[in-house]
């Protein structure tokens, strides 16, 4: 029942929200997020972090060459399981797929990877009633994602 958030930033930071559910519902109902005083964990504009503001469990600046967080999905499906509750995420100008897994208190990243697929520019993320995901990729291809 949580909600996971990919920001597409204003300029110069992307970043990826964890918003919890209480009780299995409500998930972010009333969050702040900080924009627009903040864009992640950086002031815009002379901003600051609002009182009561979420910060973001990842985020990274544009100088590895990613210009547009394109949020996914955690992993539910039985194919790959090692990739069991990892989020899985991309960013419009790189090639391949992320994914981040959170610690215990589900505030920070516990591990980071990034797999580097014959895809570029994923503009979605779709997934099936197995739990298994697909990318859709500008050119209107779709693919899954399969073990290798």
């Amino acid at each position: 029942g949580d909600l996971w958030v990919a920001d597409v930033g204003q300029g110069s930071w992307e970043e990826i929200n964890v918003l919890p559910a209480t009780e299995g519902r409500d998930a972010g109902r009333g969050s702040n997020l900080g924009w627009n005083e903040m864009e992640g964990r950086h002031p815009y504009e002379g901003g600051e972090n609002p009182d009561g503001a979420i910060l973001p469990v990842l985020e990274y600046d544009h100088s590895g060459g990613g210009c547009s967080v394109t949020g996914g999905y955690r992993y539910r499906g039985a194919a790959i399981p090692a990739l069991d509750g990892v989020y899985l995420f991309a960013d419009y100008c790189l090639a391949g797929v992320q994914g981040i897994q959170l610690d215990a208190s589900g505030r920070a990243v516990a591990a980071q990877r990034a797999w580097d697929l014959p895809s570029d520019r994923v503009q979605s993320f779709g997934e099936d009633d197995d739990g298994e995901l697909y990318l859709l990729l500008a050119g209107g291809d779709v693919r899954k994602i399969v073990a290798r």
